[in-house]
Order: structure tokens, then sequence, then C-alpha cells
């Protein structure tokens, strides 16, 4: 079987191949089922093919994990607002990317809803991820023919879309 390394992955093909036949391996050895559990303990070997994919020093497993945290503390928060005269709950913070002067990589940072909806580059930033991210939902699900109205309507939304990002 040939493995690949969705786009966006931390590792490339090469270590695709190797880390799909080990996961393909400890499935198959536990009855048919995979879990993060099974994953990690097969990985604690420091001979397992996916030991090095794993952060084992505590102290930045915990700083990595911390910072995990805080991204869904971030995520989870909502607000409602009224809108026509009706209340809707909406994210309060979104995830961009922000150039600092002394930075060379533009900075991942999370702004307000309303800073995003009224600056063209956030705004269009969020629709390109948008996008991105349907695509990715419409790749996965699409051997689910009950699902092609979707995917129509995720295709009529790109051309309307598309000429304003």
């Amino acid at each position: 079987m040939k493995y690949k390394a969705r786009t966006g992955a931390t590792f490339g093909e090469e270590k695709a191949q190797i880390y799909g036949e080990e996961l393909e391996r400890i499935q198959k050895e536990n009855g048919g089922l995979l879990t993060p559990s099974l994953v990690i303990e097969e990985a604690r070997k420091k001979s397992s093919p996916i030991h090095n994919y794993f952060e084992w020093d505590k102290d930045k497993a915990q700083e990595k994990y911390l910072l995990y945290q805080a991204r869904q503390l971030i995520n989870s928060i909502e607000v409602v607002v009224s809108f026509n005269g009706e209340e809707k709950e909406i994210r309060r913070y979104l995830n961009v990317t922000q150039q600092n002067e002394t930075d060379e990589e533009p900075e991942r940072v999370y702004a307000v809803t309303e800073k995003v909806l009224s600056d063209s580059e956030l705004r269009n930033q969020v629709l390109e991820r948008a996008i991105r991210e349907v695509e990715y939902w419409k790749e996965k699900y699409k051997t689910y023919k009950e699902l092609s109205p979707i995917f129509t309507a995720i295709e009529n939304t790109k051309k309307k879309i598309k000429p304003f990002i």
C-alpha cells in the first residue's frame, strides 16, 4: 500500500510511508483497530519507526501541550451578537497570519472576528483557509455519493467568492 502525507503534515512522503506501514502493523495486531494509546505504547520503544515522531523530553512536551491547550481555549470562546434583530453565536477569535517588522516569517495570531471581517487582507486569509478546509472535507468524503448536493453547493460558492479573494 502506498501512504502519503496529508497537506500540512509535519513530515514528508518518505516518512509517511514508514509511519503508515507501522500504523497498519499496529492496527492489524490489535484486531483491526487503532487507538492513540496503542500508537504511543509502540512508539515508546526506541526501535520503533515512529519513536522519533514524538517529543519524549518531558519539559518540551509539556510546553507543546500547554500551547495546544491555549489554542483550544482561544478556539472555544464564542460571543453572542445581535444581527438584524436576531442573536447569533460567533467565534470570538480567528486564526490569521500577521507580518511583523522584526520577523522574516509571518506570525500566527488570533484576531477578534470584527477585525477580521473589517480588514480585507485578514478576511481573505480566513476565506482562503475555509476553501482549503472544505476541499479537504470533499476529498475525505468523495466516495459518499449521498453528499453530492453539498459538493455542488461548495463548487458554486467557490465560484462566487473566488473573484473577491
